[in-house]
């Protein structure tokens, strides 16, 4: 049986990139439809992929905060 774990898939789900920036699924909704985080449309879900989340984290906190800033607590 396949890995069906995100780290082996090439494309996120948001929950997925919203756990791993600390934001809530709203913000990194928000940060798709400014087009800061590219993702694609896939009938009514958004996927991120995974080159374009590696390159949102090698960006640092800034891209982070532009992203929404929307942190859970």
């Amino acid at each position: 049986m396949k890995d069906q774990s995100h780290f082996g898939r090439e494309m996120l789900r948001v929950a997925e990139v919203a756990d791993a920036l600390g934001l809530t699924r709203v913000a990194v909704w928000a940060a798709i439809r400014r087009g800061e985080i590219p993702a694609l449309r896939i009938g009514r879900a958004y996927l991120i992929p995974r080159s374009a989340f590696a390159k949102l984290l090698t960006a640092g906190p800034a891209a982070k905060d532009k992203a929404g800033g929307h942190a859970r607590s």
